[in-house]
């Protein structure tokens, strides 16, 4: 295996650390990353970029980089859901208005349960 550098911190490791860091700074952006979220979500009103986020929490713009470039990405979960129970109590008002009605259905109850009364051993 060969032997690069960490992008990061410069030690010298064997390959198999994600975009040239290594497996200790990794870690290092791992814990990073809860406290950064948990800055974020503390002042959602505020419009971050790099600089800003960094001056904030008092670290390097280095660091928040490699956490955007190693894929670390928040989601906010409760929203993406509201936005899904939206959508379907308007696509359930539009069935509604053209007269559909419509029932909710298992795929398994649907397919797998019509007529087969048997018992299996």
């Amino acid at each position: 295996m060969p032997l690069i550098e960490c992008r990061l911190c410069g030690r010298v490791f064997t390959h198999g650390g994600r975009k040239n860091v290594c497996p200790r700074c990794l870690r290092r952006l791992g814990d990073l990353y809860a406290e950064v979220h948990e800055y974020m979500r503390d002042n959602e009103d505020e419009d971050f970029d790099i600089n800003k986020l960094a001056e904030g929490m008092g670290i390097s713009t280095i660091d928040i980089q490699a956490l955007i470039d190693l894929g670390y990405r928040a989601r906010d979960l409760k929203d993406e859901e509201e936005d899904r129970r939206k959508l379907a109590q308007a696509i359930s008002a539009e069935m509604e208005k053209i007269g559909l009605r419509h029932k909710l259905t298992t795929y398994g109850g649907d397919i797998y349960s019509r007529g087969y009364d048997r018992k299996f051993r």
